[in-house]
């Protein structure tokens, strides 16, 4: 999809994306690490390892400090994991999204030019056509995967926000209820970004056939009129991602498992 960023402010925008992409990743490890981070440091405070984990070759009492770099070098392999899990579907719609605009921009820009002929306006508007089938195959094929994570997380995100609050009733000391609290925001952290990021991308579907319908195809050509009609009812079709091919993927759908 990038091929067709020949422009300079296509190219820009493309580069932001990127860095958009970069900031999550940034944003995630700080999160999802904080946790690991506020969880050593509670543990070393309090005297107790920091996840209790059953070892059967290490008793914490007699070696608390071996005890807790085993279950924190644990924890971080399964934390690295879970972020990669988390993070790989914003940054895939976010490269959708970016698309989508850049595809828009290019709609607008149809005709406009008076020095090209018909020929040439129609050879644009083939091209923002394929551009388009692109983007929605780079969508389905995501579909598949993205759909399999986001059930496993919707379906558990509600039992552990509710051990994470029955929990913090138990805890004796002001820096264990910190670390559950962390431990909440990362919860929420795994869900709510993406379904944000797919409400958006419909808004941005239903905006893409706003600006097909308004562009400058009146008193064109006949075959630019029939392709434009075309393009419009393939437009009207979201691109939309579901979790285990039951419930969309939206913030309504976050809200309520909750």
């Amino acid at each position: 999809m990038d091929i067709r960023c020949t422009k300079m402010e296509e190219k820009v925008q493309v580069h932001r994306a990127a860095a958009l992409c970069n900031r999550v990743v940034v944003i995630y490890h700080c999160i999802y690490f904080g946790y690991l981070s506020m969880a050593l440091t509670g543990a070393l405070v309090i005297g107790k390892t920091p996840f209790c984990l059953y070892n059967p070759l290490v008793n914490p009492d007699d070696h608390f400090y071996l005890a807790t770099a085993i279950e924190s070098v644990t924890m971080a392999g399964i934390i690295l994991a879970n972020l990669i899990l988390d993070v790989y579907p914003i940054i895939y719609v976010v490269v959708l999204r970016i698309h989508m605009e850049l595809l828009s921009e290019r709609i607008k820009k149809l005709r406009t030019d008076v020095e090209k002929g018909d020929d040439q306006h129609y050879a644009e508007l083939v091209e923002c056509v394929k551009d388009h089938k692109l983007i929605v195959e780079y969508g389905n094929t995501l579909r598949p995967m993205i759909s399999a994570t986001m059930f496993i997380q919707l379906l558990s995100v509600g039992l552990l926000l509710g051990l994470a609050a029955v929990s913090m009733q138990f805890y004796n000391t002001v820096m264990e209820r910190v670390v559950s609290g962390v431990y909440t925001i990362a919860i929420l952290s795994q869900t709510f970004p993406f379904c944000y990021v797919c409400e958006q991308l419909s808004s941005d579907c239903e905006s893409l056939t706003n600006t097909l319908f308004h562009s400058q195809w009146i008193g064109a050509e006949r075959r630019y009129r029939t392709t434009m009609l075309y393009f419009i009812h393939n437009a009207q079709q979201s691109i939309l991602f579901t979790a285990g091919g039951i419930f969309p993927i939206c913030l309504n759908t976050n809200i309520k498992v909750r």
